[in-house]
């Protein structure tokens, strides 16, 4: 029955486009093609996989990102295997396409069931499903259902907290069903797992240590003037706890390096909540009226180490002062050391004077859908609603730095590279940065369907009327 409400959608497409003689002849070759292919009985061929309530229930899931992410592996190795595909897994609520849908906004006390359907090649998705998934709210729910429930890793971090309530019941002569979720977790500190955190032996080897950067305050010196070799060294006091000290770098030369695992988040803070609603009133026996909202608000919160940069700089550009700055502060340098005339250094280097980067993102979406429906007769249905949907994700960045105006301080001997922590606040708020990035979808439309068997032709084959996408059409 998919393919051919397919056919039939790519044939409308085209047949609406074409002037009123041609469209008629094309919707005989259409009517005669329908009494060629037999139909099947079967309204759920193209569903691959169900997930009922009874599965959600015990998964152990707190919202419909959790449940999905842990079907991954039946959609790779189970019966069906992985075909593959290109593209994005596409999302359905209630049939009707969501492009920016946050699934873990939707509470699982909110779903009947999640179908998995057959679109061909399997897309990738951030969710480790692909193909098409169509998420079956519950309408017809009796009755108050409430959850509470709590994460506790055996280590540190990631706590989770999670509650949910639904409620169903009649509103005059229809069906009202209203739900709420609550989803918190805790940030996962990169110090508090071993593959992670910081480890080094102070005075030992970089190729030794695990969560260290040698982007701490570090400098490649040319060749010097009077052929000195140049090569790797450390920069500035290099002191515990901010950096980790001086660090050899094999074959030779050393670093300055920074610990890394020691502030660096490797899982965010994380806040969801949302409402949903749904209500249905009949206008008569056949008829009905229903309107759909959910409202969904969420934000994450994540730290990691202060901006980092490998920036050059051209010796011609440097005063002697400042020349003679950087090679005071550099730790044990060639001896008789001097710059050539011309060539260029390169700092590895931490911005610390700055502070750590915070990344916070607010996420938001709305979605309201108003509609009729019913049938026409016993064997055929119709569907006509409006619908409107807005999602928004604003990600912002704090204390980012401007290589650009932080390289022109170096030069103007403003900003003290070697001990970035004592430089001046007026040169700090002169060289930090803050990014933001706003983004996200918003629609309004209005669709019309019909669904069912008109009538049957010579030879058993039946006309059908069946919707695909944003069209419809007849075979």
């Amino acid at each position: 029955m998919h393919t051919i409400c397919t056919f039939c959608s790519f044939l409308a497409f085209f047949v609406h486009r074409m002037p009123l003689a041609p469209r008629l002849a094309a919707a005989l070759v259409i009517a005669a093609a329908a009494y060629l292919v037999p139909l099947s009985d079967e309204a759920d061929a193209r569903v691959v996989v169900v997930i009922d309530r009874q599965d959600m229930e015990m998964s152990g899931a707190a919202n419909l990102a959790e449940l999905l992410a842990s079907r991954h592996d039946f959609n790779i190795f189970g019966r069906y295997g992985a075909r593959q595909g290109t593209g994005n897994g596409i999302f359905l609520v209630n049939g009707r396409r969501v492009p920016g849908i946050y699934l873990s906004m939707i509470p699982l006390s909110a779903v009947e069931r999640v179908e998995i359907l057959d679109e061909g090649p399997v897309r990738q998705s951030s969710y480790g499903i692909g193909s098409t998934v169509n998420i079956v709210l519950r309408s017809d729910f009796e009755g108050l259902e409430a959850s509470v429930g709590v994460g506790l890793p055996t280590r540190k971090g990631m706590d989770s907290r999670n509650g949910s309530f639904h409620w169903g019941g009649a509103l005059g002569r229809g069906h009202m069903t209203i739900g709420a979720m609550h989803f918190g977790r805790d940030e996962l500190r990169a110090r508090d797992r071993p593959f992670s955190r910081t480890m080094y032996t102070p005075d030992g080897s970089f190729t030794d240590t695990e969560g260290v950067s040698q982007y701490g305050n570090t400098v490649v010196l040319p060749e010097g003037q009077g052929g000195q070799a140049g090569g790797r060294f450390g920069l500035g006091d290099c002191e515990e706890p901010t950096y980790t000290g001086f660090l050899s770098y094999p074959p030779s030369g050393e670093v300055c390096g920074f610990p890394t695992g020691d502030i660096s988040w490797l899982r965010s803070q994380v806040s969801r909540e949302s409402l949903q609603l749904a209500v249905t009133q009949p206008l008569d026996e056949d008829t009905d009226v229903y309107v759909e909202a959910r409202v969904s608000q969420g934000e994450t919160f994540s730290v990691s180490a202060p901006n980092l940069d490998r920036f050059r700089i051209d010796l011609t550009d440097l005063s002697d002062a400042v020349k003679q700055d950087l090679l005071n502060a550099v730790h044990d340098p060639p001896s008789g050391y001097a710059f050539p005339a011309t060539g260029t250094v390169t700092l590895f280097h931490r911005f610390v004077g700055h502070g750590n980067r915070e990344w916070t993102t607010d996420l938001e979406e709305y979605e309201f859908t108003f509609g009729v429906e019913g049938k026409l007769d016993d064997s055929l249905g119709y569907d006509v609603h409006v619908e409107y949907y807005r999602d928004r994700s604003v990600e912002t960045g704090a204390n980012l730095t401007s290589l650009s105006l932080i390289t022109d301080a170096i030069k103007d001997g403003t900003y003290d590279f070697a001990n970035p922590l004592q430089a001046s606040e007026q040169v700090i708020r002169d060289t930090r940065l803050r990014s933001s990035l706003d983004e996200g979808n918003e629609y309004l439309r209005a669709k019309a369907s019909l669904d069912g068997r008109a009538f049957r032709m010579p030879g058993g084959a039946g006309l059908f009327f069946c919707s695909q996408g944003d069209g419809f059409g007849l075979i």
